[in-house]
């Protein structure tokens, strides 16, 4: 069984699985660097995040109803009041500089955002990808696993909060711990003699469901979602999984249509053993 497109990736280092089963005894240098060596990207720091906007808009409206006269035109008035404060919040919940990390449970994973469910989009992911068939079927059982969800939950809410809410470490280090745990355990689920072959494209493809979630859930901010995003997000997914980096501009040759679901078979979960995203 022959894997497709593997011969330029460098070698999995398999040092990897002790890096990451002792992650809970040692923190790793790279990149998890000290928050205070920490460097805030240009496409983030030039952005200027209107935090005010919910509040300006329904405080004008409110404004507006106090001034208008008769009971029916305040009636209406307050209906418009209702229906653009509802879309205001809707708005922001499509925008990821009004997001929060929902908070570390020790044994539930926090939901993705956007009302994602990682099985879905891991196996759409999966049919972006030109693997052989026999390949594909053997992936799936592993890539949709249930140590595999755990990694893709910890992994995109870690990304998050390193990119966009810097001053959360204490988050960052509870939910970085559980993912080193249930990498090794996805690691060490697979057979050695086919390990080298999954950890070859393993970090790619993670990144590209990273990078979906972050796509699919804040659908206002894909402007921040350009070129440095894309590198700094595959440079976590391939340092984190194999201790080295990524190979340049490996994002460009992501099949974007693919990855937003506009080719390749539906998702049929009765076909696929997934096992529940709730820790134990």
């Amino acid at each position: 069984m022959d894997l497709k497109h593997a011969s330029d990736i460098p070698e999995y280092d398999s040092r990897v699985a002790d890096i990451m089963l002792s992650i809970s005894m040692e923190r790793p240098g790279n990149p998890m660097e000290s928050q205070s060596k920490r460097v805030v990207p240009q496409y983030l720091a030039e952005q200027k995040i209107p935090t005010k906007l919910f509040e300006t808009e329904v405080d004008h409206l409110g404004g507006q109803l106090q001034s208008k006269g008769g009971q029916s035109q305040g009636k209406a008035t307050m209906n418009r009041h209702v229906i653009v404060a509802g879309q205001l919040q809707d708005k922001k919940k499509k925008d990821v500089n009004f997001t929060n990390f929902p908070g570390y449970r020790a044994k539930e994973l926090a939901e993705l955002p956007g009302q994602l469910e990682a099985p879905q989009l891991l196996h759409r992911v999966t049919q972006a990808q030109d693997f052989d068939t026999g390949f594909a079927k053997f992936w799936k059982k592993i890539f949709l696993s249930e140590a595999s969800i755990a990694v893709v939950h910890d992994l995109f809410w870690w990304t998050f909060m390193k990119i966009f809410k810097p001053g959360t470490q204490t988050d960052q280090d509870q939910v970085f711990d559980r993912l080193a745990d249930s990498f090794a355990a996805l690691f060490f689920s697979i057979h050695p003699d086919t390990r080298d072959k999954i950890f070859k494209v393993y970090p790619g493809v993670l990144a590209q469901a990273i990078y979906m979630i972050f796509h699919d859930a804040f659908p206002e901010s894909h402007r921040m979602f350009g070129p440095l995003f894309k590198e700094e997000v595959v440079g976590y997914c391939w340092e984190l999984t194999t201790g080295t980096k990524p190979p340049p501009r490996t994002w460009n040759e992501w099949d974007l249509e693919g990855l937003q679901g506009k080719s390749g078979e539906n998702f049929d979960s009765k076909q696929l053993a997934i096992m529940p995203v709730t820790r134990n």
